[in-house]
């Protein structure tokens, strides 16, 4: 799981680094960065008795991912608040900072995006399916000289997938004999409505990624104005997808 490069550069921005010396930095700046595969660590667990979690074959296959990328380029536009506050806005996204030194600024941001579906009968029966996301941003940015920034970004990100689900309930009241729960992603059947399916209390499965990414970055002030002629959103180059 890889978060966009854009954002860590766009936060970079704001940076507030001082193309006149003493005064907001205000204006468009040309940034380059980098695009590393994330490290990431996931895990799954569940109560269900039958699950077969790895396969048969675990052990006897590798898996093999490589990853190589040119360099993300793009335009941003810098603006300053207060004296200690500046934020930098690229295409739909405004990311704040404030100041941590009279060269550095230190630009934080945490996402996170929690759903919750699912059904319960008046009988007792109930299913649920929770979707929680998290994504802090760190970014570190120091000012070279009026021209010029260098940097870092830090990811970290939390995705977390868990459906629950009654054990045993009345199929004659609900409708319902074949449970909800995606038992295929733990190599084991479905849940039935009349049989003990799970070791203890209410069924559930629970999946969670976890990744960390850092990327060096580097801004060149570029004097451009960023009015309505130069559409900031309009201007970005990546890799082919």
């Amino acid at each position: 799981m890889r978060t966009s490069t854009l954002l860590v550069l766009a936060t970079f921005l704001s940076t507030g680094c001082n193309v006149l010396g003493g005064g907001p930095l205000e204006g468009v700046w040309m940034f380059e960065a980098p695009n590393p595969e994330a490290n990431c660590t996931s895990s799954i667990n569940t109560n269900l008795r039958e699950a077969s979690i790895g396969g048969q074959n675990e052990g006897q296959w590798e898996d093999i991912q490589e990853h190589d990328q040119s360099l993300d380029i793009f335009f941003a536009r810098i603006s300053h608040g207060r004296a200690d506050d500046a934020v930098m806005i690229l295409g739909d996204d405004v990311i704040p900072g404030s100041k941590i030194d009279s060269d550095t600024w230190e630009f934080t941001y945490v996402a996170t995006l929690n759903d919750i579906d699912g059904r319960r009968h008046n009988s007792g029966y109930h299913f649920e399916a929770v979707t929680e996301t998290e994504v802090n941003t760190v970014y570190t940015i120091v000012r070279e000289n009026n021209r010029w920034l260098s940097g870092t970004a830090n990811f970290d990100s939390r995705h977390l997938e868990r459906w629950g689900e009654s054990d045993t309930w009345n199929s004659n009241n609900t409708g319902v004999y074949y449970g909800e729960m995606p038992a295929f992603v733990v190599g084991a059947p479905d849940n039935l409505a009349d049989q003990n399916d799970c070791l203890s209390g209410e069924c559930f499965i629970e999946s969670e990624v976890r990744c960390e990414n850092s990327v060096g970055l580097v801004g060149t002030w570029t004097g451009l104005e960023g009015d309505g002629s130069f559409e900031l959103e309009d201007n970005f180059t990546s890799a082919v997808d």
